[in-house]
């Protein structure tokens, strides 16, 4: 039989009532600050945005190429109504992410459909886990440099994991990087993740060069969650999450997607 991933814990209250919290703790910090966000479910907005700053276009999120309504993006304005930065999470339902949407290619391609050897070459590399259920790709994260060093490139991927684990009991949270990337302290220390994972060698869609380690970051819900209590503690950018001691309940409660597989 097919292992199945058991959602009955999303039907705690204390713990929609933390992700709930979360979402808008972050929000009025990013008030605070100066900016609004809204949830965008337009991606011909998003790309014209990206496009307008001279930045890749990550197919993963192009609305020419795939059929997004399993996906949303945040868009952050300034006080004067510019648009200032964007972040975007794209929703996999899947028995194996790696398989069916890395090793395929149709993580970023499904009507043009390239041939994976022209992103990378060799295998991919195999993950300790199989990542499956409701599986959220981030991606088309873009700050205006005037805006950068303010905790946005922190909020943005806390929020939308939140969003994710709230909207749709994602399972597991993912991500590309190259591996100058990886080897700085910004995945982890900024976007949350614990750990990034060489996967393939070559090149993301979009970039221009030799071919590079690309790294996947990932995490499971546990740990998504346990990352949104650390919060509070956040050595730059702490977030009053106005929930107390609730904050360790979350945390010890909430199980694995190890400890909720069910044959």
């Amino acid at each position: 039989m097919t292992a199945q991933i058991s959602e009955n814990y999303f039907e705690d209250t204390k713990s929609l009532g933390f992700l709930q919290l979360c979402i808008e703790g972050i929000t009025e910090e990013m008030f605070k600050g100066g900016y609004s966000i809204s949830i965008e479910h337009d991606f011909e907005r998003l790309r014209d945005h990206l496009s307008t700053q001279g930045a890749v276009i990550n197919p993963s999120f192009d609305p020419a190429e795939h059929d997004l309504a399993q996906a949303f993006w945040l868009r952050v304005d300034d006080q004067e109504g510019q648009t200032i930065a964007c972040h975007a999470e794209r929703i996999y339902s899947t028995d194996d992410f790696v398989s069916e949407f890395l090793a395929s290619g149709r993580l970023w391609w499904h009507r043009t459909s390239p041939i994976p050897a022209e992103t990378w070459r060799g295998q991919l590399a195999e993950l300790p886990i199989c990542l499956r259920g409701n599986v959220a790709y981030a991606g088309s994260m873009l700050i205006s440099k005037p805006h950068r060093g303010r905790g946005l490139s922190l909020f943005l991927p806390y929020l939308s994991r939140a969003l994710c684990l709230r909207n749709y009991r994602t399972s597991f949270h993912t991500g590309l990087v190259r591996e100058s990337l990886a080897g700085s302290a910004v995945p982890t220390g900024n976007y949350g993740f614990p750990r990034t994972t060489p996967i393939f060698r070559g090149t993301l869609p979009g970039l221009i060069g030799p071919y590079e380690q690309v790294h996947l970051c990932w995490m499971d819900r546990h740990e998504g969650f346990a990352r949104l209590t650390s919060l509070p503690e956040h050595p730059k950018f702490p977030i009053d999450l106005h929930c107390g001691a609730a904050v360790d309940t979350v945390a010890t409660t909430v199980p694995t997607c190890n400890e909720q597989l069910e044959v």
